[in-house]
């Protein structure tokens, strides 16, 4: 006889133990055994005694023991893996704080190793920057030496993407991020890709160099200053200049002995297992909306398009050396000289289509990005509470604070703008799905905390697309989670929507890139009216609503009888004299899907031969671009719209026939 039990740990298995006592927490498997004194914080003790230390331009050293940390969390306890969740600040030998730091503990049943995920937090917000000359976590582990891919030495220093210093030797490549001293090896998952990076020891103490002390002149060359603003703006003289609220991680694994070969523990690390279903599994579920799997015989230029240009952006990434601990996961470029802080949710327009595709290079790709985003363009500290969850737009360096307001003629994009208009939530709840890693939760909720508590209060919603992007920010935490709080801010968010349609269906705003004409021209952005959509028909799938579907089916109309070229096959930039001749072709990604879910309300289906239109010259012609903004905004809603025509009976558009030639 078979019996079936679930949540039944076979007597045989030993598990990950946890022991929580008022000392300390004790995680342990037969390999493993780590204690997490409640007193004084010590990542690794058991393994190796060491707490993390940070030290200012002064050369002050505050470290992660000498105040108690302030919170130690058992965050997941399962027969497979244990992750306890420490949060603290560094103090220096008076007890004086100054940073934050937050580390999360894994541990896994029959695994040789730990694993940290070790984040530092600028939490100073009394000024705008702060500078600070190291990161590290020095180890007592004697070693003489230790053993590299490159060779013995007593230090490994990736400094560049493309250069690394063996014991102060420059060698061009890219140093695997692990090593060995003893009994013990170490490895940093992304060592190059997130440098500076580094190991060092002096014969007894071996540090682990997340962000390793610089000389003065590092990133002075004359190649280096003609890249300052776009890869090196963060290092001052040597120091570390971040922005207050901003924070950065690092994932580090520390095997004992008798474990994987060094090689291997370090592709191992860098290259985890990951345990993924059929994309027909996926699409099933019905998660994350509906969706249809990638079919042989269906949208094959699409798919054609898709594979082109993801191939392309992942090749762009090493022609603009988008590396660095600043910048690892983001993509360069928009408006000539910002970094686009992910623009349209680079992390869930691949995660998604992971889900349909089952490419996994594009989760691992989506995981970047959203690491990046959740660190560096979220901010987590603010000397204003209702700031946190704020997100920075595509600025030069990321967060703004660097240059005055005039350099490269880019105004606010230098000083640090936030606005709803460009706020993600999806990406980082799809993966927290996909991993399971609390993380991803934690920076998505308070992303979507804000936009909840704050945005739906507000009369004034902007751009019309912020209405839109706000919704579909609040909508993917309750998709995630099922929190009727978040129910609720959506709810609210729709009468705000709705209340700033006109009777014709339209949405709109001033003009921007009118603003010197009077009067400035108002109406709609059809690619803004594209967001509004895809976000109310997001709600309506799940809360369907008829006053949402009247509004949907008007705005369809509008944007149908008003704002489409049809020689052009395409829609306007915005309702402006200056644009209301010429139809661009790329619009179709943002508003595809909104308008094929108003045609599948329309009973008659009065604008199914325009969609049609649209859409063969959208996937025939256009294509889908292999820049991070035309690539994000080319995939982030059509996995929605691929279903929606699915549903209408339109699997493969025709190609457009070709035009006429002139008598």
């Amino acid at each position: 006889m078979l019996e079936l039990a679930y949540n039944a740990i076979p007597d045989r298995f030993a598990g990950v133990r946890v022991e929580e006592t008022d000392a300390a927490v004790v995680l342990a498997n037969d390999s493993v055994s780590l204690r997490l004194d409640r007193r004084r914080f010590e990542p690794l003790a058991g393994l190796a005694s060491g707490a993390l230390e940070i030290a200012d331009p002064e050369g002050r050293i505050f470290t992660s023991a000498n105040l108690p940390p302030e919170e130690i969390t058992v965050e997941d306890h399962g027969p497979v893996r244990a992750t306890v969740r420490v949060r603290g600040r560094f103090a220096d030998a008076e007890g004086k704080p100054w940073m934050r730091y937050l580390c999360r503990v894994h541990l896994h049943a029959r695994q040789s190793w730990a694993r940290l995920e070790v984040t530092l937090e600028n939490d100073v917000t009394e000024v705008l920057m702060n500078r600070f000359a190291r990161f590290e976590l020095p180890l007592a582990v004697p070693a003489p030496a230790l053993e590299f891919a490159a060779g013995t030495g007593q230090a490994l220093l990736q400094d560049y993407d493309n250069r690394f210093l063996l014991d102060g030797q420059a060698r061009a490549g890219r140093a695997p991020g692990h090593c060995a001293a003893g009994s013990l090896a170490l490895a940093m998952r992304d060592f190059w890709q997130l440098y500076p990076k580094g190991f060092r020891t002096d014969g007894d103490t071996l540090r682990v160099q997340f962000l390793p002390p610089l000389p003065a002149d590092q990133y002075q060359t004359e190649e280096d200053r003609k890249l300052e603003d776009r890869l090196y703006f963060w290092c001052d003289k040597g120091m570390y200049k971040v922005r207050a609220g901003t924070r950065f991680t690092t994932e580090l694994a520390v095997q004992t002995g008798g474990g994987l070969p060094v090689a291997v523990f370090g592709e191992h690390i860098q290259h985890p297992l990951f345990a993924a279903a059929a994309p027909a599994a996926y699409c099933a579920s019905r998660v994350w909306g509906d969706m249809t799997p990638r079919q042989a015989d269906a949208f094959t230029v699409y798919e054609e398009n898709l594979d082109r240009s993801f191939a392309e952006f992942l090749e762009r990434r090493e022609k603009v050396r988008e590396y660095g601990f600043f910048h690892f996961g983001d993509w360069y470029g928009e408006r000539t000289w910002n970094w686009g802080n992910v623009e349209y949710d680079t992390g869930f327009a691949l995660a998604i289509h992971f889900l349909r595709v089952g490419d996994r290079r594009m989760l691992r790709r989506a995981e970047e990005a959203v690491v990046h985003n959740g660190d560096v363009d979220t901010t987590h500290h603010d000397a204003n509470p209702g700031n946190i969850g704020r997100v920075f737009t595509h600025c030069i360096g990321h967060t703004g604070g660097y240059y005055p307001s005039d350099f490269r003629n880019m105004g606010a994009f230098n000083t640090g703008p936030r606005d709803i208009g460009h706020t993600w939530t999806r990406g980082q709840f799809l993966l927290w799905h996909l991993t399971g890693n609390n993380r991803y939760r934690e920076t998505g909720e308070a992303v979507a905390r804000y936009l909840a508590a704050t945005t739906p209060a507000n009369p004034h919603v902007g751009n019309h697309r912020d209405g839109g992007w706000t919704l579909i920010g609040i909508l993917g935490a309750y998709q995630a989670t099922g929190d009727p709080f978040y129910l609720n801010g959506a709810r609210l968010m729709v009468d705000r929507i709705l209340d700033k349609q006109l009777p014709n269906g339209q949405w709109g705003h001033f003009i921007w890139e009118c603003r010197d004409e009077y009067p400035q021209p108002w109406g709609c952005k059809p690619f803004m009216t594209g967001v509004i959509l895809h976000a109310l028909a997001i709600y309506d799938r799940a809360q369907p609503s008829d006053r949402v579907q009247d509004a949907i089916r008007r705005g369809a109309d509008y944007l149908w009888e008003n704002t489409y070229v049809q020689q052009d096959h395409g829609f306007i930039y915005a309702e402006a004299p200056k644009f209301q001749d010429k139809g661009g072709i790329w619009t179709m990604t943002l508003t595809g899907d909104g308008l094929a879910y108003a045609n599948r309300l329309d009973p008659k289906q009065r604008h199914r031969d325009l969609l049609l239109d649209a859409l063969a010259h959208n996937m025939h012609q256009a294509g889908i671009s292999s820049f991070g903004k035309g690539f994000t905004q080319g995939l982030c809603f059509t996995v929605y719209m691929l279903d929606e025509l699915h549903r209408i009976g339109i699997r493969n558009p025709p190609p457009p026939a070709a035009p006429r030639p002139a008598p």
